[in-house]
């Protein structure tokens, strides 16, 4: 069972990030990385290991940033005043 999930899951992966335009444009843009990257690449709510969302504003970032939601760039706009835009 668990490797017809696998395969399951993997093969909707592909569909949306590669194969579908209407359902690869249901993508996110991280909120830390998205000003920084001209090439960026959007993460999905799907991709559980690597992005996370706020719970305060919804948005999406790389879990790598391990940021909790009250500094959120979404949640709090003034940051980006004060604090230079991490690149991922």
């Amino acid at each position: 069972m668990l490797q017809f999930l696998t395969r399951v899951v993997e093969s909707l992966g592909r569909h949306i990030t590669q194969s579908c335009k209407l359902c690869g444009a249901r993508g996110f843009f991280c909120e830390f990385c998205r000003a920084s990257h001209p090439q960026r690449r959007p993460i999905y709510a799907f991709e559980i290991v690597t992005a996370v969302q706020c719970d305060g504003c919804m948005a999406f970032f790389h879990r790598k940033y391990d940021v909790p939601c009250s500094v959120a760039v979404a949640c709090r706009p003034h940051l980006l005043l004060h604090d230079p835009v991490i690149a991922c």
